[in-house]
């Protein structure tokens, strides 16, 4: 190890006094966020320096998430920083907010220290690539590791695994397509009919989004809803894999009703009837592929768009031997005007609690919880530096009528609350729980079928 990076790790103690050992610059991973993004504590949470992982939902990024999961957590190990000013307040952040560092772990001896460097293990298996954007002078060698890695055509450089040098991680958004976007990554689209068949004759459960094409703002993708609870789908059901519970993704539904943002450029005017009838032939599909159990996970929150959605539920549920249900939160059962005993086209489900500050100030789409999740997952669909300049707008719950009415006239650029105030840490460290929650209601709801 150089004497520099002795040097930033002794600059690290003083930053992770709180979370760290009497050792003064070894730490505890209390979780895993994903492949390269890691939590220390409550609140700290920091990048692998000098290198770009999968994310989940792009190829190899559950794998690569996993092995880090089985490698960190819970795990003691020590930390490097890097500093433009060899002080705390000059440490090197992302432009996600996340400050970078080198990890090293495993057996410990007095002489060597920690055994290996987590972050050239990663790039040695092919689990990384070189981020020449935040790569020290320190650390130059990780192009030999990444060259070689490419060489034996290791991890994301097997191009067998859908992950090859032009696929995840490369820059900008025209690599879209190839960075694990696709809406039909992880779908039944992406099966033969045969293994289609045989899921539905195992008696796997079909997981679908409701979603909808629409603008968010001038920073974000108009797909943004259809990716997002595409995203959730997949999620669900890795977490219902572990479980021992066999789903499959159908592919996102994104004709949904915007009964207020159809006035803008980029947002599909679809009549409620349409939507209903489109659902209903696709449940009619469903049924006659063999599959009898459908968990709708909304990602929508237009009122029309919502009961088209049930209706068409509704409707799918006079058919003999369907369970379509409507995966609800407690929030969405206050919207919804549930009361008392669930209906049974209804699967109620946790959420994580909300932690952010109470403002009377709504932010209900392309806002901070919004940029901040596509910011987390899909980081080539949304324009940061865009986003933190729009200011709140300001908009109150008495007030959304007019928004209803007249989105355009009421919110002009098209957002619903304040973008810049995004928290990609946040998103990372909810959608874990949130994911978690919504399969043990699914999973819950089945073992009580049985």
């Amino acid at each position: 190890m150089s004497k520099s990076v002795r040097r930033r790790m002794l600059i690290a103690a003083a930053v992770f006094a709180v979370v760290l050992t009497a050792a003064a610059n070894t730490g505890v991973v209390k979780k895993v966020l994903s492949g390269d993004i890691v939590q220390f504590g409550d609140t700290f949470i920091a990048r692998l320096t000098g290198l770009r992982a999968p994310r989940l939902g792009e190829p190899l990024g559950r794998e690569v998430y996993e092995f880090t999961l089985k490698e960190l957590e819970s795990k003691l190990v020590q930390l490097a920083t890097w500093t433009t000013d060899n002080t705390a307040a000059g440490i090197v952040h992302d432009e996600q907010g996340f400050p970078f560092v080198l990890i090293r772990y495993g057996s410990y001896s007095r002489d060597k220290g920690f055994e290996a460097c987590f972050n050239e293990v990663l790039l040695k298996k092919g689990y990384a690539r070189v981020d020449p954007k935040y790569l020290p002078d320190d650390l130059k060698h990780f192009l030999d590791l990444e060259k070689e890695a490419r060489e034996k055509g290791l991890g994301i450089w097997n191009t067998a695994s859908g992950a090859s040098e032009t696929g995840p991680n490369r820059p900008g958004p025209a690599s879209a397509p190839e960075t694990g976007y696709s809406i039909f990554d992880e779908t039944m689209v992406d099966m033969p009919w045969t293994d289609v068949e045989k899921a539905a004759k195992d008696g796997a459960v079909v997981l679908m989004t409701t979603a909808v094409i629409e603008e968010h703002g001038p920073h974000m993708s108009c797909g943004t809803d259809t990716y997002f609870g595409q995203l959730l789908c997949k999620l669900v059901r890795r977490e219902l894999a572990a479980k021992g519970v066999k789903a499959v993704v159908a592919p996102p539904f994104f004709w949904g009703v915007n009964s207020a943002t159809h006035v803008f450029p980029g947002s599909f005017a679809i009549r409620p009837e349409t939507t209903k009838a489109l659902l209903g032939d696709i449940f009619a599909s469903l049924k006659a592929m063999g599959f009898r159990r459908i968990f709708i996970i909304n990602a929508h929150g237009d009122g029309q768009h919502k009961r088209a959605v049930i209706q068409a539920i509704l409707e799918a549920l006079k058919q003999p031997e369907m369970d379509i249900r409507y995966l609800v939160s407690a929030d969405d059962v206050r919207q919804l005007g549930l009361t008392g005993e669930s209906p049974s086209w209804v699967l109620l489900h946790q959420m994580p609690p909300d932690k952010g500050a109470k403002s009377p100030d709504l932010d209900i789409h392309a806002g901070a919880g919004e940029t901040g999740l596509m910011a987390a997952y899909f980081p080539d669909l949304v324009d940061e530096r865009l986003a933190r300049t729009l200011p709140p707008t300001k908009l109150t719950r008495a007030q959304i009528g007019e928004w209803l009415k007249d989105a355009r006239k009421a919110t002009p650029l098209g957002y619903v609350g304040n973008p810049a105030g995004y928290d990609t840490k946040e998103a990372l460290a909810n959608i874990p729980a949130w994911v978690r929650m919504m399969a043990e209601a699914i999973s819950d709801h089945l073992a009580r079928a049985k």
